[in-house]
Formats: C-alpha cells, sequence, structure tokens
C-alpha cells in the first residue's frame, strides 16, 4: 500500500506538468467511476442510495475527492512531491481531533495521543530544513501547503463521516 501510496503523489507531481490538476483530477475520476461500476454489475453489487444517502455520499464525494485530493494535485504545481506527502501525513492527527468532538465516542485512549503526538513531531522534525530553507520568503509555496491542509483536512472529515454511516451496498 505505501508503494501505491507514494507512487500517487509522484504521478499527480508528473500530470501536473502536462495538464491542468483540475483537468486531471476530473480524467482521474471520469475513468475510475465507469471502472468501478462495471465492477459492481459484475459482482452484482447493486448501490442505490436513497435521498438521504445520496446526499450523504455527495457531501463526502466533494469532500474527499472534489477538494481533498484535487488540492493535492493544485499543490503539486509548487512544492515537492514529498513535502506534499508529507503535509498531507497530518490525517491521523486531524482524525483524532475531528473524534475528539464528536458525540458517541469515547475518544482516543492517552497512548493514542502519544502515538499521534510522536508522529507528529516526527513530521515536523522531517519538514523542518525544508521549510525554513524552500518556504522562505515564497508566498506561492506557503499558500501551496495551506491549500494542501485543508484538503487534507476535508479528506479527514469526510473519511470520518464515511465510517460513522450505515449505508451498504445492496446484495
Amino acid at each position: 500500500i505505501y508503494f501505491f501510496w507514494g507512487g500517487t503523489f509522484l504521478a499527480m507531481r508528473y500530470g501536473v506538468e502536462v495538464m491542468s490538476p483540475f483537468l486531471l483530477s476530473t480524467l482521474r475520476y471520469m475513468i475510475a467511476g465507469p471502472i468501478l461500476l462495471g465492477l459492481c454489475a459484475v459482482f452484482r453489487v447493486r448501490m442505490m442510495p436513497q435521498g438521504r444517502e445520496f446526499a450523504l455520499l455527495a457531501l463526502i464525494g466533494v469532500l474527499m475527492l472534489g477538494i481533498g485530493n484535487t488540492s493535492v494535485m493544485w499543490t503539486e504545481q509548487y512544492l515537492p512531491s514529498g513535502l506534499t506527502a508529507l503535509l498531507v501525513a497530518t490525517i491521523p492527527l486531524y482524525a483524532a481531533l475531528i473524534e475528539m468532538f464528536l458525540p458517541n465516542d469515547g475518544g482516543m485512549p492517552v497512548r493514542g495521543w502519544v502515538g499521534v503526538g510522536f508522529g507528529f513531531c516526527g513530521l515536523v522534525f522531517l519538514m523542518w530544513p525544508g521549510l525554513r530553507s524552500s518556504l522562505q520568503g515564497d508566498w506561492q509555496q506557503m499558500i501551496a501547503a495551506a491549500v494542501v491542509l485543508v484538503g487534507a483536512l476535508c479528506w479527514t472529515y469526510a473519511s470520518v463521516l464515511s465510517r460513522r454511516t450505515t449505508m451498504r451496498a445492496r446484495a
């Protein structure tokens, strides 16, 4: 999974060199959508969301794919793909913070917070030299970093929302 995850950032980096990040994102999902629908047909999985389910799926799609992934693609124009991937690694911290404020959740145990804290410190440690040298005074890169952090927050919120939903595929 790490190979494909990291490869995605690299593929986006090369993709935005030849086309707009918004076109690249659109093409990616216009190709993936029919493939997934075809697989649903082959395996006889019916995806027939009803009113509220459809609205929830639309919200999750807009947050995850429309804002989350597209912000990463846009950012790849201004930041190295490795730095972009590291910024997206804020997702576990975001998830812990979001879950903390939602009802019906006991929150993360202290051990989990220690792990997230160590992970975040490691992230800062890895990013610090690049932040000091490459972002010094470069407003485009600073804006790109902020955009990808907002995108990661949207992705995380959609992930938490999808995990809490009860909608399932119908056979």
